[in-house]
């Protein structure tokens, strides 16, 4: 199991009904697998924020408007994701193009919503 930047996990939220959620590992994890920045797909409402907005045909998950959750980025590393990966706990899907991965990590770097140490672990 390896991962790379612009790699995409689902991940399924449990609450009244099933959802997956889409997330997008934005670092390099050659250099730093340790600190493994992901950011998730959140669909589109008035909250949104508006620094990297996606839609159908920027990637084969995208169903409808959405946009970058940046104030919920994360660090993690590759083993966590080997190991949830393993117990199906998140499943690989399609990457991201390079053109979305560059405007993903542009957004992560740009948004007033990204937490220092986020960007700094970018």
């Amino acid at each position: 199991m390896s991962w790379r930047a612009g790699d995409t996990f689902t991940h399924t939220i449990f609450s009244a009904q099933p959802i997956p959620h889409l997330y997008f590992v934005i670092s390099d994890v050659t250099e730093h697998s340790d600190r493994v920045v992901i950011v998730n797909l959140t669909s589109w409402d008035d909250r949104a924020d508006r620094t990297c907005v996606v839609d159908i045909g920027d990637h084969p998950f995208i169903t409808h408007k959405s946009y970058i959750n940046y104030r919920k980025a994360n660090l993690t590393t590759t083993r966590k994701l080997d190991e949830a990966e393993g117990k199906k706990m998140i499943f690989k899907d399609k990457p991201a193009s390079q053109e979305l991965l560059r405007r993903i990590q542009a957004g992560a770097h740009a948004s007033d919503r990204t937490r220092n140490w986020i960007k700094e672990s970018l």
